[in-house]
């Protein structure tokens, strides 16, 4: 099937979802160059991430993501029909899910937000953030959506979130060359974004 059709809405998307799902978590997974797409992977990113999407706890949009980043781009599972190397590749995959899914619980959307939840939350964020490059662009899909949205700024409690949205920024800028041009522009883009601080 059409596995853009998952980037549209309606019972045509969750069908797709399903089926995409279900041939990924089989026992014989489908090449992953389909699901390896730059507009499906962006939306998977941010479906799961972006802190204005509410309900983003969809388990196999956390699966689908973690699969498309672990597989080979023209084989299944693995390139070799090899039970150890397929051990290893599901191992790696679970490992990645868990991390997706733990960035995602800890990276609340603004209004659920609160800095004792992300600071009780900060290390295994920390950790995880250094660790995988996926979750490296979900933290910048999230810090985007609230550090450039003005509203943000209204909150009691942006003062105290702020330094620490920002240190994540600067975790993923070390840790992953490929992602630092685009941490660096959100920093720009929010100091030059005007507020009602500004007046």
């Amino acid at each position: 099937s059409d596995l853009s059709r998952i980037t549209g809405d309606g019972p045509q998307r969750d069908a797709t979802l399903q089926q995409a799902y279900r041939a990924y978590s089989g026992a014989a997974p489908p090449p992953a160059e389909a699901l390896q797409e730059e507009t499906l992977l962006r939306y998977l990113v941010t479906q799961l991430f972006s802190a204005d999407i509410r309900g983003r706890r969809d388990e196999r949009l956390v699966f689908l993501l973690a699969h498309a980043v672990t597989a080979t781009p023209h084989a299944g599972a693995v390139e070799v029909d090899d039970a150890d190397e397929e051990e290893l590749f599901r191992a790696r995959r679970g490992r990645t899910k868990d991390a997706i899914a733990l960035a995602v619980g800890g990276l609340q959307p603004q209004g659920a937000l609160t800095p004792g939840d992300l600071q009780e939350k900060f290390p295994v964020l920390s950790k995880i953030v250094w660790s995988y490059p996926v979750v490296g662009r979900g933290v910048l899909v999230w810090a985007e959506t609230l550090l450039l949205n003005p509203t943000f700024y209204t909150s009691s409690y942006f003062s105290q979130l702020v330094p620490m949205i920002l240190y994540l920024i600067q975790c993923v800028a070390e840790a992953h060359v490929l992602l630092r041009d685009d941490a660096l522009a959100l920093c720009i883009n929010m100091f030059q974004m005007k507020t009602d601080l500004d007046s």
